[in-house]
């Protein structure tokens, strides 16, 4: 199956590996858009179609108005991120035709017209050619063909000296089939609701990549986006105006974030941990934090940015 994304970037074509949207340049497909996130969300081609998974954005990723976390693409389907509307098509399928031209109306249709028989009455059929094949010839009755006064019909098949054939009685349908029917309708269910859990497994939120996450914003100046990766206490405790002013002036003071790596990472049970560590331009030591992560609803969230002690 070949199907493309139309938007105000033009026409990209999807292919077999994953594509990344979002305003980061490390995406496959950069949006020039405040409103999206760096890394918004993925399209993934699975088995014969195209997974939509939002990546934990900030405005969150709709589909035909609908706000979705994952949405298998169908074609003409509308994604809408930020202020950024984009079509996913499908190449060689034509659209639907409405009546006047307007979506929602009855698909157009062409009536069709009727063919006359050579069975219809008053048809004028020519007698074909000696020896054609094909064609339609009238054919004479004989006497012969009509039983005689008060001589039953013959059974069909009949031939004269042959016994009439016996009455066949119907079998009783085998319930093997049924079984077997059964049988690939549960396998089917259980492949599917498989590769569900497999989907939500691998796009659900994790320690590394709340953390990952914060590190890209920061070094792409991010600071709205970075704010979200934030606990709700945190953000109670910190306005995003205040975190945005406090990161800012370290890093244009230490010459611009040059890299932000994340390590030593643990999870158990609704807590875990990570180390960030930060390199500016002008500095000679790198900028160590230790973190400390809570589980808010399903997604992981950063409760405490301590620097680390030289």
């Amino acid at each position: 199956m070949e199907a493309a994304l139309r938007g105000p970037f033009g026409y990209v074509t999807l292919g077999q590996g994953d594509m990344n949207i979002g305003r980061a340049p490390d995406n496959q497909l950069v949006l020039n858009d405040q409103t999206v996130s760096s890394h918004h969300l993925l399209i993934r081609l699975y088995g014969d179609s195209y997974l939509l998974m939002d990546l934990n954005s900030t405005s969150g990723t709709y589909v035909n108005g609908n706000r979705v976390t994952q949405h298998t693409l169908r074609a003409n389907d509308v994604i809408h991120i930020g202020n950024t509307d984009i079509r996913y098509e499908e190449v060689g399928i034509a659209p639907t035709v409405y009546v006047g031209g307007n979506q929602g109306a009855e698909p157009a249709y062409i009536p069709t017209e009727r063919v006359s028989s050579p069975f219809d009455a008053g048809s004028n059929i020519p007698p074909a050619p000696p020896g054609a094949q094909g064609y339609y010839q009238e054919v004479t009755p004989s006497p012969y063909d009509q039983p005689l006064p008060g001589y039953a019909a013959p059974y069909p098949g009949y031939a004269p000296g042959a016994p009439a054939p016996a009455s066949v009685q119907p079998q009783k349908k085998s319930r093997r089939t049924l079984w077997i029917v059964l049988g690939i309708v549960g396998a089917i269910m259980l492949f599917a609701c498989a590769g569900c859990g497999i989907l939500a497994y691998i796009g659900r939120s994790t320690p590394t990549r709340t953390l990952t996450t914060f590190c890209t914003d920061m070094q792409n100046a991010n600071y709205q986006d970075a704010y979200q990766q934030l606990s709700t206490r945190v953000q109670n405790n910190t306005s995003q105006s205040n975190f945005t002013r406090v990161f800012s002036e370290a890093i244009d003071l230490g010459g611009g974030l040059t890299s932000c790596t994340v390590s030593n990472v643990t999870e158990s049970g609704s807590s875990g941990s990570g180390v960030i560590t930060m390199q500016l331009k002008s500095a000679a030591q790198p900028s160590v934090f230790n973190t400390v992560l809570v589980n808010e609803g399903g997604t992981w969230k950063i409760d405490q940015l301590n620097a680390a002690s030289s």
